[in-house]
Order: C-alpha cells, then sequence, then structure tokens
C-alpha cells in the first residue's frame, strides 16, 4: 500500500491499542481490551495537532462535559442487537471484543490496518463477527479515515432493532 505523497503514516503497537502516527506524529490509536466495552480511535487529531474529540471519559478537560461515558472517540456499535445492547453499555457484557489484526502496512500518505471483531452478548456468546479495514490517509495539511465495515452473524440468526441508538460516531 502506498502512494507518492503525503506524510509517511506508520503503526506502532502499544499496551491494548495500535498507534497510528503521521509524519511522526500521532493521529490517533486503534483501542481495544482493558476496561473498554468496544474497540475505539481515540485521540483524534488534526495536521495541526488539534483534538477533534473529547477527553472523557479517558482524561479530564476543564469545562469538558461528563456526559455520556459511552461517546468516546470515534467508535462503531449498535443498540438492540437481538436485545442486547452495545452502544450504552459501559461495563461488559456485552462487549466487542478485538480478535486479531489481519493487516496492518503503513506507506508514503496512506496505511492500512485491518481487524477482526466478536460481539459478544450477555452470556459471552458471539452473536456478530466483525471484519473492519480502516485507510489512513495524510495529503497535505489533511487526514481522512476511510472505513470498510462487514458484520456476520455467527450461531444464529441475528435481528438489529428500531432504536436511535447506532452506529457510528464521534
Amino acid at each position: 500500500i502506498g502512494q507518492k505523497s503525503g506524510p509517511r503514516v506508520e503503526f506502532v503497537k502499544g499496551a491494548d491499542k495500535i498507534h497510528v502516527m503521521i509524519g511522526g506524529e500521532l493521529f490517533t490509536s486503534y483501542m481495544y481490551g482493558g476496561e473498554l466495552t468496544k474497540t475505539v480511535l481515540y485521540p483524534v487529531k488534526t495536521p495541526s495537532g488539534i483534538k477533534v474529540n473529547r477527553g472523557f471519559p479517558f482524561e479530564k478537560i476543564e469545562g469538558e462535559a461528563v456526559d455520556h461515558a459511552h461517546h468516546v472517540g470515534i467508535f462503531f456499535t449498535y443498540d438492540m442487537v437481538n436485545d442486547v445492547g452495545f452502544w450504552n453499555n459501559k461495563t461488559f457484557p456485552p462487549r466487542v471484543i478485538h480478535k486479531e489484526v489481519t493487516a496492518m502496512k503503513g506507506g508514503q500518505g496512506i496505511g492500512e490496518l485491518s481487524t477482526v471483531m466478536e460481539w459478544t452478548g450477555m452470556n459471552e456468546n458471539v452473536l456478530l463477527e466483525e471484519k473492519r479495514t480502516m485507510v489512513f490517509t495524510a495529503g497535505k495539511g489533511q487526514y481522512a479515515i476511510d472505513f470498510s465495515i462487514d458484520l456476520t452473524a455467527q450461531d444464529k440468526k441475528v435481528v438489529f432493532g428500531d432504536t436511535k441508538e447506532g452506529m457510528f460516531a464521534i
């Protein structure tokens, strides 16, 4: 993967996270594990280093709202998958569990991170497998993230309930 212009995109593994570095500076981190109930990208920064998402609940910032603790970074979930709420959960189960990285390729102006996750219900049964590819593009003064997400039901039929809670948020 690569292109001929733009700052280099690289990935650096950390504890329960993968840092996305652009031109040697942190752009975002793909975070999973620990107390997280879903995978998230946090923080997300502009090319000039300004954070575009709030710090709560990862860090306290004077004057920043501390409501909706489930609204963290950039995330993808849905409430009411077979009557299991993945959107508002702050404890687990349920949980979207990172299982593996299937691709991690940096390059000049572009990088790709692909992962597999399992959406586990209240009895820790796997309802969905999520395959996600995130392409990070860095151009002069601008960054972009392109998400491709495939959800596959596992052992039984999956029904997404009628709710306002989902699917993609920052």
